[in-house]
C-alpha cells in the first residue's frame, strides 16, 4: 500500500471533495492572473476582504458554486462543469495522488511567481514614483 490508503470509500470521498477545493483555487487563481486584477480589487468587487480572497486561493474555503461562478464572472470568466469517470482499481487511483501533488507543485509555483511579480511591480512603482518627484 502507498502513503495515501485509496482503497478506504471514506478516504477517497474526502479526498475527491479536497481535490476539488485546489481545483476551484486554480482555476480562481487561474482567472485572477490572466484579469490583471489585485486580490484587493477583486476582494471590492465581491464585497469580501481581502483575506478571504487569500483564503480562497489558497484552497482553504469551501465556496458554492454560486460563489465560484460570481467570482469568475467579476474575473472575466465563465465557470463550466463536468465531471469525469474514475475507475476504481488500484493502480488507476494511484496517479490521483500524483495529480494532487502536481496541482500542490504548480500551486506553491504559482504563489512564488505571484510574490515576485508584485516585488517588482512594486519597485518599478516606486521607481517611477522617484522618477517623477526627481523632475
Amino acid at each position: 500500500m502507498g502513503v495515501f490508503n485509496t482503497k478506504d470509500a471514506v478516504y477517497a470521498a474526502a479526498y475527491a471533495e479536497e481535490a476539488a477545493m485546489v481545483d476551484a483555487s486554480e482555476i480562481i487563481a487561474s482567472a485572477l492572473e490572466l484579469s490583471g486584477m489585485t486580490k484587493s480589487e477583486l476582494a471590492r468587487a465581491l464585497g469580501v476582504s481581502k483575506s478571504e480572497v487569500t483564503a480562497r486561493l489558497a484552497g482553504q474555503r469551501n465556496i458554492t458554486v454560486r460563489s465560484l461562478a460570481k467570482t469568475l464572472h467579476i474575473l472575466g470568466a465563465r465557470l463550466e462543469l463536468r465531471s469525469a469517470h474514475v475507475e476504481r482499481r488500484g493502480e488507476s487511483e494511484r496517479g490521483r495522488v500524483l495529480h494532487m501533488e502536481q496541482y500542490r507543485s504548480r500551486r506553491f509555483q504559482r504563489e512564488h511567481e505571484l510574490k515576485l511579480s508584485s516585488s517588482i511591480k512594486f519597485t518599478e512603482r516606486r521607481l517611477k514614483s522617484a522618477m517623477g518627484s526627481a523632475k
